[in-house]
């Protein structure tokens, strides 16, 4: 016959010990980043982003930040709670070069709260600004200044552009009469064959859509005489510059495109607006026009889309200018949810029945809410919710330990994960009689002597789960421990026997088993270390497997990170690997210089693990 331990002999009740404790006020906040890039960047183009902080009353620091699901961001703690910190971030390529930079400036860090500081990262290779310069038409001549009804004249021109590299066209109008070579500095015009004036007017225009003209009055007349030369000199207007406001537009959207152009003659100018990309246009005649994209036909995130004005001032002078915008989704922002208002029927505790207690959220961005309670005592009771309110009722205990405070926290989370909380206090009731100690409580329905674990849920209840009894082989099921009431709950089933396992709280609420001994039956070659795991979800009271490890583990750690993420380390050899919730898969990660198995793993502040012992 098997003896007990006097350590394993506890098994047949559990025991609660009531202590006090303090907390000490934290002096840093912490910065929820996002950093936007345009969506037509690709991986190649940015494989680093860096973020400095910077202030005057603190060390500068820099941190680089990861990419998940596609986006630039983290959470960066531990930062000296003050104003005016400054966070520049910027992105680099797999050579190393810097692509984009932004900075966000004046930033106020709250103690012991997360502010969301969203940066724009722009590109530092910009294309170059529109610039061009008119022509010049240098002279002009005529073969005569008389012209009899049905003769010619013989016309010629010179031009040149400030541009280096920009060809000139030439194009000969007149009001009667024509041309024989319109297009060609030197032309021969037939005047009509009949007397009276006509206007012959040159144009010369650039590559750019820039131009300069020229024009004079010669007269037809039977007999000889003087010809009237009426020369007016034109300047072509200029466009100097172009904005889109947003330059981002998704189909259907609206964007503002205005044009700045000067005239160095003062003329009234005339505008005419077109696009590249399919679209309705309002005030195309206008300089301030606006422009709706229609679907894009190219399937890309950032569609090209050029918008072009052309500039005249009636007196012949033309120019144009073009801006390219991106058709395509808008990136979106990640914000938290707010908390509106707070509900709460009495702020102490009543000799009998319940509080009330009540929240009213909102999401910045329209995104659906989810609603959790938790207490540090009492009995919560089932929620009513809505999809901005939820409300719960509170049972205080038949008791108030001395030193504590009783209080009940509401968390709102959106569909991006985000989210918010808010902690109503209850002060009074009755306190407990008899010194501070050990007091019995319910026992469990099953017996555990060893290799079982014990999870604290937001609830505030206790999941035990698994571990060895006097039987052959580990168990199988899961209890409920209720603070409120000293009892437990009927066991609940597990999908494995498992013993020298792990638990982890999840900040979903849910339960993360993992490892451990695995007795499959007593012939079984699968009996020994474990590599599955399994889920419990509190809301339903069941569990479920998820991935299994890639390496099977007994006395082994898990250690759950800031970024949501479990490292579990150990357990029968030297390496590691993660746990993600969201996608229930574990992932390799560097292995420890030593082999190990019950050792303890720490999450220090900075983020690291410390491995000790084993």
């Amino acid at each position: 016959m098997k003896c007990l331990t006097p350590r394993l002999a506890g098994w047949l009740a559990a025991a609660l010990l009531l202590t006090t404790a303090c907390t000490q006020q934290p002096t840093t906040g912490s910065a929820l980043l996002f950093g936007a890039l345009p969506q037509a960047v690709s991986s190649e183009d940015v494989t680093r982003v860096v973020v400095t902080i910077s202030a005057s009353d603190m060390p500068t620091r820099t941190e680089s930040l990861a990419k998940t699901d596609g986006a630039w961001g983290g959470t960066l703690g531990d930062i000296p709670a003050g104003a005016d910190r400054t966070f520049t971030a910027d992105a680099f390529d797999a050579a190393g070069t810097k692509r984009f930079s932004g900075q966000a400036t004046h930033v106020t860090i709250t103690t012991g709260t997360t502010t969301v500081v969203a940066l724009s990262l722009q590109s530092l290779d910009a294309p170059p600004p529109f610039d061009n310069a008119a022509p010049l038409i240098d002279s002009l001549t005529a073969s005569t200044s008389s012209v009899s009804p049905g003769g010619s004249l013989l016309v010629q021109a010179t031009a040149h552009d400030p541009n280096p590299g920009d060809s000139l066209s030439y194009a000969w109008t007149a009001s009667a009469g024509a041309f024989y070579s319109p297009y060609s500095p030197l032309s021969t015009w037939a005047a009509p064959t009949t007397p009276g004036l006509a206007t012959l007017t040159l144009t010369v225009t650039d590559t750019q859509g820039s131009s300069a003209s020229i024009r004079f009055t010669v007269q037809v007349r039977s007999g000889s005489g003087g010809a009237s030369v009426d020369l007016r000199f034109n300047t072509a207007p200029a466009v100097t510059g172009i904005t889109a406001s947003p330059s981002l537009v998704s189909t259907g959207e609206t964007t503002t495109v205005v044009a700045t152009t000067t005239d160095a003659d003062g003329d009234a100018l005339s505008y005419q607006w077109a696009a590249g990309c399919a679209g309705s246009w309002t005030d195309a005649a206008s300089a301030t026009a606006r422009f709706a994209p229609g679907a894009s036909t190219t399937g890309a995130t950032c569609a090209d889309c050029p918008l072009t004005v052309t500039v005249t001032d009636g007196h012949g002078g033309q120019t144009t200018g073009t801006l390219h915008i991106c058709v395509g989704p808008k990136t979106g922002m990640r914000l938290p949810p707010r908390i509106e208002s707070t509900y709460q029927s009495s702020r102490t505790v009543p000799a009998s029945g319940t509080v009330a207690l009540r929240v009213t959220a909102s999401d910045p961005l329209g995104s659906a809410l989810s609603f959790s309670w938790s207490a540090s005592t009492g009995t919560l009771g089932s929620t009513t919710n809505s999809a901005t309110q939820s409300e719960v009722s509170w049972t205080p205990p038949s008791c108030m330990s001395s030193g504590g405070t009783p209080s009940i926290t509401a968390t709102v989370t959106n569909a991006q994960g985000l989210s918010a909380s808010t902690t109503f206090s209850v002060t009074g009731g009755t306190a407990c009689s008899g010194a501070v100690g050990w007091v019995r409580t319910g026992n469990m329905s099953s017996p555990r002597v060893a290799g079982h674990t014990a999870t604290l849920l937001p609830s505030g209840k206790v999941l035990v789960a698994a571990g060895a009894d006097m039987g052959p082989g580990p168990l199988d099921t899961s209890e409920l421990y209720d603070p409120a009431t000293g009892t437990w709950a009927p066991p609940i089933q597990m999908t494995s026997r498992r013993m020298d396992h792990t638990a982890t709280l999840l900040p979903s609420g849910k339960v993360l088993v993992a490892g451990g001994y695995v007795h499959v039956s007593d012939t079984s070659d699968s009996n020994g270390p474990s590599a599955t795991a399994e889920l419990y979800e509190p809301a339903t009271g069941t569990w479920s497997p998820t991935g299994s490890m890639l390496s099977p583990r007994q006395y082994h750690t898990a250690t759950l990170l800031p970024s949501g993420k479990v490292l579990v380390t150990g357990g029968g050899d030297n390496s590691g690997e993660l746990y993600d919730p969201v996608t229930g898969t574990w992932a390799r990660t560097d292995a420890m210089s030593t082999s190990r198995g019950k050792h303890t793993a720490t999450l220090l502040p900075s983020g690291k693990v410390l491995v000790a012992g084993g």
